[in-house]
């Protein structure tokens, strides 16, 4: 008995990935490109634009990895081709927040009396440039706080232990 089965064409191959997750400078990513239709296995290119700097298109996964180095928008278009050598696009972006702003200062020297002081409070993440503050308390007599440099200068006056907060801002 001779048989036939009739089989349709695959369905058009599609992207259906639209929307990408934000990334974070300094924290690694991982988003994956999703395809229907087509027949697979697919194969994954950026044909426009540029990925964010430090992440990287797998692309036999379609899997989207890294660590993002620089904050902003990338704006690119992916295609996926499948074995039959049909092909489609889709334009995504990728935002990237900064790293989230901390102080990273965790000890100043000690101070003599008469003698000059100078000391700089650094910070990271955010966006600078930073505004520097003493948010509770205050600096030893005698000292200042340059709020757009963070560096604490001066001669101080008078002796003692002076506890205060600092607040940086960008």
């Amino acid at each position: 008995r001779t048989l036939t089965i009739d089989v349709d064409g695959a369905a058009a191959l599609e992207v259906v990935t639209t929307e990408l997750p934000l990334g974070q400078v300094g924290a690694p990513y991982e988003a994956g490109l999703m395809a229907t239709g087509g027949i697979p296995p697919y194969a994954w290119a950026v044909t426009e634009g540029t990925l964010p700097e430090g992440l990287v298109l797998d692309s036999a996964s379609g899997m989207i990895t890294g660590t993002p180095l620089m904050f902003g928008s990338a704006d690119f278009t992916v295609e996926v081709m499948d074995t039959n050598g049909d092909s489609a696009s889709q334009a995504l972006s990728i935002g990237v927040d900064p790293a989230p702003l901390a102080i990273l200062t965790d000890a100043l020297p000690d101070a003599e009396v008469g003698n000059v002081y100078a000391a700089t409070l650094e910070a990271a993440g955010g966006i600078a440039p930073y505004l520097w503050a003493v948010a509770d308390g205050t600096l030893p007599e005698g000292l200042m706080l340059d709020p757009a440099t963070g560096a604490i200068s001066g001669t101080p006056t008078a002796g003692g232990w002076v506890e205060f907060t600092v607040q940086v801002s960008d």
